[in-house]
């Protein structure tokens, strides 16, 4: 007697779950903004780190991770031994199969807005000043990895947003 099972899994790279949501506070001149972003769910096939754990050319480089690969003495990792006649390490692998659930707080602006009396004696008729922040905190499963990047699945070489930083003073005279 022959038995055959056969195992579907079906995969996606889209999160079951995603949103957003801001806040905004004010309190006596003071305002605050907040948004966050979220995605739960999804996978993420990491080629990028696939391509780091395993020295593909003369001269080329490895993940840091490599310096936990399997050993004698390290018995216990999940990284697999070097074999350099066998080069099969980085080899299409569920291994690099990454949760691709993220939170990211998008954006900070906190602000004071400064009582007209207060500045009248400068000969000014409103003064605020601010501050903003935007792409703050990225927090995804590995490091470095933005899976808001790309609906496929995949990294493919592409940048996150950079983190910026605003000072912001508007003067009315």
């Amino acid at each position: 007697i022959y038995l055959n099972f056969i195992f579907i899994v079906q995969l996606s790279s889209l999160p079951k779950l995603s949103g957003a949501m801001t806040n905004n506070f004010s309190y006596k001149g003071f305002d605050l903004s907040v948004m966050f972003t979220f995605g739960l769910g999804g996978k993420y096939y990491d080629r990028i780190y696939q391509s780091l754990m395993s020295a593909s050319s003369l001269g080329g480089n490895y993940h840091q991770d490599m310096l936990n690969r399997w050993t004698e003495e390290n018995p216990n990792s999940d990284v697999p031994k070097i074999d350099l006649q066998n080069n099969d390490i980085a080899a299409t692998s569920t291994r690099f199969l990454i949760d691709g659930s993220y939170f990211n707080l998008r954006n900070v602006s906190l602000g004071y807005t400064f009582k007209p009396d207060w500045i009248k004696a400068a000969g000014f008729t409103s003064l605020r000043v601010s501050f903003a922040a935007d792409n703050v905190v990225l927090l995804s499963k590995r490091r470095g990895m933005d899976p808001q990047g790309t609906f496929g699945g995949n990294p493919d070489y592409r940048y996150s947003p950079n983190r910026t930083f605003v000072l912001g003073v508007n003067l009315g005279l």
